[in-house]
């Protein structure tokens, strides 16, 4: 298959040969990455100074978004997706040693993995990453630092639409236009 990328088939997999069922790994997988998200909007709203009060309305915000609720109840790549987002964020809104750019060209490539749009996502906290990272190492390193952290980023994804254009002859499978255009609406 190559309309989706295969981050939550290797997860779904990953249980099977646990002998987990499919709806079991997928219900963990979404409880995991629900965990994560709150305890990640959690310290990201700690490292932006909010007050104890506005901190927990917001994490109860989000832990009980009745658009995330929903999509928690689907067997979606989102919920890793959020979660593998929101830890990335994390990271790159501290300054960092070297050794944390490694983290995120992991996350970064896992963020692919799980669904095709993550370069794109990839791509803006690298330049956050850089801008957090200027105070302590200046503006060529960290620029260094974020450009070699994307490029390590595109070395497996490059090499999987690879695969997916030899396979079905599209980077990320056939696709049917929607129709109309932006002004339609």
């Amino acid at each position: 298959m190559v309309i989706r990328p295969p981050g939550l088939s290797a997860f779904v997999t990953l249980g099977d040969w646990l002998a987990i069922s499919p709806d079991i790994s997928l219900r963990a997988v979404n409880a995991l990455s629900m965990a994560v998200i709150v305890w990640c909007t959690h310290h990201l709203l700690v490292r932006a100074g909010v007050r104890t009060l506005s901190r927990r309305i917001g994490v109860a915000f989000v832990a009980l978004s009745p658009a995330l609720l929903d999509i928690f109840t689907m067997a979606w790549s989102e919920p890793p997706f959020i979660a593998l987002t929101l830890v990335a964020l994390l990271i790159a809104t501290r300054e960092r040693t070297w050794h944390w750019e490694f983290v995120l060209v992991v996350l970064f490539t896992a963020m692919f993995f799980v669904r095709y749009v993550g370069p794109f996502y990839a791509a803006p906290l690298a330049l956050v990453a850089a801008l957090v990272q200027v105070r302590r190492s200046g503006w060529y390193l960290a620029l260094l630092r974020a450009g070699t952290a994307l490029s390590m980023l595109m070395v497996l994804p490059w090499l999987w639409l690879m695969r997916n254009k030899d396979i079905s002859g599209y980077l990320t499978g056939h696709r049917e236009p929607g129709g109309g255009t932006l002004l339609d609406p």
